[in-house]
C-alpha cells in the first residue's frame, strides 16, 4: 500500500490526491504543489487488483474538474456527458 496524499496547488487553484510518490513529486515540481496530509492508504493501479479492494474512477471536464469515484455508474455517466476518463487511479478498501 502507498501514501494517499491530498495536494495543494496554488499556481493551479486545484487540489490533487495522486496515488503515487511519482505523481505527488509531479505535483509539487510542475505546479508548485505542497502536500497537506495523508487521506489514507491505497493500492496502486500499476497491479491487479488487490482481493477485497474495488477501482477508484477519475474523470476530468472544465465545468466540473476532477471527479473521483468508486461508482462505475458514476464514471459512465460522467462519461456520457463528456467528461475525460481518467481510468483508474488506485485501488481501495471499502470500508
Amino acid at each position: 500500500m502507498v501514501p494517499f496524499r491530498r495536494v495543494w496547488s496554488p499556481k493551479s487553484k486545484a487540489y490533487a490526491f495522486p496515488s503515487s510518490n511519482e505523481s505527488t513529486d509531479w505535483w509539487i515540481k510542475e505546479h508548485d504543489a505542497t502536500i497537506e496530509y495523508i487521506v489514507g492508504y491505497v493500492y496502486r493501479c500499476d497491479s491487479p487488483c488487490p482481493a477485497g479492494a474495488i477501482p477508484f474512477y477519475g474523470v476530468a471536464k472544465d465545468m466540473i474538474g476532477r471527479y473521483f469515484t468508486i461508482s462505475e455508474g458514476e464514471r459512465d455517466l460522467c462519461l456520457r456527458l463528456g467528461a475525460e476518463d481518467m481510468g483508474v487511479q488506485c485501488y481501495v478498501a471499502p470500508p
